[in-house]
């Protein structure tokens, strides 16, 4: 994902990815996010679903759940937490799901390719040279 939209990402959730160190600067190659910026969408609902949960939970800030990993894998978004409740892993099995139904290059509708690997794609990025 690019630094723009980590910074978005970090910046507005803060707690839920506090185990996420931003990019030092522009130019960083930015691995905090291992997918692709079309999936940039579906991150922040989902983000803002786990933390609707965690304040319905009566969750504190010492127990509030975070990100330990964000990847894509075999065409889907892998959203690995800590600290989370049954809620909260159900989310992030949805969101997995959904994914699959997403471009992960430009977030239109897509569905998953098999190139060099498993991607999701809509029909023009998946004609794109690899």
């Amino acid at each position: 994902m690019n630094v723009a939209n980590t910074l978005k990402l970090l910046g507005a959730f803060p707690l839920l990815y506090r185990s996420f160190e931003a990019p030092k600067s522009e130019h960083e190659n930015c691995w905090i996010f291992r997918c692709a910026d079309g999936w940039f969408e579906l991150l922040w609902e989902l983000s803002v679903a786990i933390e609707a949960a965690a304040r319905s939970e009566g969750r504190t800030e010492t127990d509030w759940p975070f990100a330990i990993k964000v990847n894509e894998k075999n065409g889907t978004l892998r959203f690995h937490l800590d600290n989370y409740s049954n809620t909260m892993w159900h989310l992030t099995i949805d969101a997995d799901e959904l994914s699959s139904q997403i471009c992960e290059q430009c977030g239109a509708p897509g569905t998953i390719h098999h190139r060099t690997w498993l991607e999701a794609l809509c029909v023009p990025c998946s004609q794109l040279p690899e």
